[in-house]
C-alpha cells in the first residue's frame, strides 16, 4: 500500500519549501518582537511617549486589601468577593449586632450557643436583670476569618457607643475581638466573645 503519490520528488520539494518560508516567518515575527527594525536595526518605538519607570516603584508583588460591607460589618479580603461561608459569617456577625443593639434576648438566645461564654478584662459583675450592654452603636471589622471545619474563627475590630449604668454615654471605643462561631444544623452558632 503506498502512502506517498508517485510524484514524490515534487512534494518533498514543496514540503521544503513550505518549512523554509515557514521558518523566514518565524525570523521575522523573532526580530519584530525583539523590537528591532529590519532595515535600520534600530529599536522600534510605538509611542513617542518616554518610558518612566517611576510608576513600577509603587508596586507591590502583595495582593490588595478590599473591604466588602454587609449590613454593620466590613469584611478585609484580598479577593474580589466573599467564599459563600465567609458571607454567612458576615451575616451571622451582623444579626448579632441588630440584636444586641436592640437588646433582643430572644434573637440572641438563637444566635449564641446555649453555653455561650464572654471573656472580658473588665472582671465586673452584674447587678441588673438584663446584663446586656446597652448600646447606641455598633460595628465590627473582620480581619480574620480562620475556616476549621464546623468551627470558624472571626476577629477584628469593634467599633461601639455604649450607655453607661449611670445613664453616661461613652465616646466610641474600639476593641479587638475573637468569635468562635460553631455549624449547626440550622446554621451558625456563636459560642465564644473574647476581648482583647
Amino acid at each position: 500500500m503506498d502512502v506517498l503519490p508517485a510524484d514524490t520528488p515534487n512534494l518533498t520539494i514543496m514540503l521544503n519549501s513550505l518549512t523554509l518560508i515557514i521558518a523566514l516567518t518565524v525570523s521575522f515575527l523573532a526580530l519584530q518582537l525583539s523590537g528591532q527594525d529590519l532595515e535600520t536595526h534600530q529599536p522600534i518605538v510605538i509611542s513617542p511617549k518616554p518610558i518612566t519607570t517611576t510608576g513600577l516603584l509603587n508596586f507591590s508583588h502583595n495582593k490588595q486589601k478590599r473591604w466588602i460591607s454587609i449590613d454593620e460589618v466590613l469584611v478585609e479580603t484580598f479577593n474580589l468577593a466573599l467564599t459563600p461561608m465567609e458571607e454567612q459569617l458576615a451575616k451571622a456577625e451582623s444579626g448579632e449586632i441588630k440584636a444586641l443593639v436592640k437588646r433582643d434576648t430572644s434573637a440572641l438566645k438563637n444566635i449564641w450557643l446555649q453555653d455561650f461564654s464572654l471573656d472580658e478584662s473588665h472582671n465586673k459583675v452584674h447587678h441588673n436583670q438584663n446584663p446586656l450592654p446597652h448600646y447606641l452603636s455598633l460595628h465590627r471589622r473582620i480581619e480574620k476569618i480562620l475556616i476549621t471545619g464546623d468551627h470558624v474563627y472571626v476577629s477584628g475590630i469593634e467599633y461601639a457607643v455604649q450607655v453607661q449604668d449611670n445613664r453616661h454615654v461613652n465616646t466610641q471605643v474600639a476593641r479587638k475581638y475573637t468569635h468562635l462561631w460553631i455549624k449547626e444544623l440550622f446554621g451558625w452558632r456563636l459560642a465564644t466573645k473574647n476581648y482583647n
